[in-house]
């Protein structure tokens, strides 16, 4: 009888933390997929512009990256240090404008581009699977408060990022590599976007160079 009772105990036991288990995940679960729903509004848009801040915190540099999306154009400035990167995308075609250390350099690479921009640190995490299952377990969501605005946090692996409750959009991500802190943020606008803001540059004021050749853009990234 004892050794009834005491196997009891472990199976009553044993369903209880099954039970949290499923609860705590299936609450994950339903945040996700809340944030995903929200987010496939913005995921295709063809009018946005977001601002992107890069700080890597103990060697104190700062990367900004401005992106623009009209319709079938893609317009990205990359300034880091005394550099900037122009990236032109377009459905079937690619071109990278180079001012580094006072060279002008460009590339063109023709093959079929995404143009979605709107970053989404979420795919996959909103379809069942073992390996989603697995990715749950390593992931822990709160609610926070940034910028006067109100978020989930989610802490998976060595980040930590912040999704706007109402939009699903990241607007702030924390990385740890190495005794290394990464910040990055977001600021996002719709529908503001002009011609003017994604007009090309003058082709003439750069030397045209193949797209591999392009080692001081490769570095830079």
């Amino acid at each position: 009888m004892k050794k009834i009772k005491l196997w009891k105990k472990i199976t009553i036991f044993i369903c209880i933390i099954l039970l949290i288990f499923i609860i705590i995940n299936t609450r994950k679960f339903f945040i996700i997929s809340s944030l995903n729903k929200k987010f496939s509004k913005y995921e295709n848009c063809q009018n946005c512009h977001y601002l992107k801040h890069e700080t890597t915190l103990n060697k104190r540099e700062d990367k900004i990256i401005e992106v623009y999306k009209k319709d079938n154009v893609v317009k990205s400035i990359t300034k880091f240090n005394e550099n900037i990167i122009t990236e032109f995308v377009y459905p079937n075609e690619r071109r990278t404008y180079a001012q580094i250390q006072g060279e002008k350099e460009i590339s063109m690479q023709k093959s079929k581009q995404d143009l979605r921009i709107i970053p989404n640190y979420l795919d996959g995490l909103d379809k069942m699977s073992i390996k989603t299952i697995v990715d749950y377990i390593k992931i822990r969501i709160i609610t926070e408060e940034l910028d006067g605005k109100d978020c989930y946090v989610m802490y998976n692996n060595d980040a930590k990022i912040y999704f706007d409750k109402d939009t699903g959009l990241a607007i702030k991500v924390e990385m740890y590599f190495d005794e290394e802190t990464y910040i990055i943020t977001y600021q996002y606008s719709f529908n503001e976007v002009t011609d003017k803001d994604v007009e090309e540059l003058n082709l003439s004021d750069y030397e045209v160079i193949p797209y591999s050749n392009l080692e001081k853009l490769h570095k830079i990234y």
